[in-house]
């Protein structure tokens, strides 16, 4: 963990990026819309010591952390702007953080 775990960051279920993937490669793209960058994300943060928490009494497992220091290189806080995204191809982020921990941590459990 670098740092104080206190950063923000926005976290996307796999599902919900696959499911904004098949609305693009259904839709009619325009060139411009070809061409286009979309940020894509939750539009939440939450904070790396607050998800580490969340995953470690989902799991029931204590994660043995590395504490480094911060990099000077990274930010303290990103939350994407998705709106471009909803409005044009009217999609929407579905799968809370929890519900994305939970399937995620099943899915690994079956392997």
């Amino acid at each position: 963990l670098m740092g104080d775990g206190r950063s923000v960051r926005d976290f996307l279920f796999i599902g919900d990026f696959v499911s904004l993937c098949v609305s693009i490669a259904n839709s009619d793209l325009t060139a411009d819309k070809q061409c286009s960058t979309y940020n894509v994300g939750s539009d939440e943060g939450v904070e790396l010591i607050e998800l580490i928490q969340l995953a470690q009494e989902l799991t029931g497992k204590t994660l043995q952390l590395k504490h480094l220091p911060p990099r000077d290189v990274d930010v303290r806080s990103i939350v994407l702007d998705s709106s471009k995204a909803k409005s044009e191809f009217d999609w929407r982020p579905e799968t809370a953080m929890e519900s994305g921990l939970v399937q995620t941590w099943n899915w690994l459990s079956e392997r």
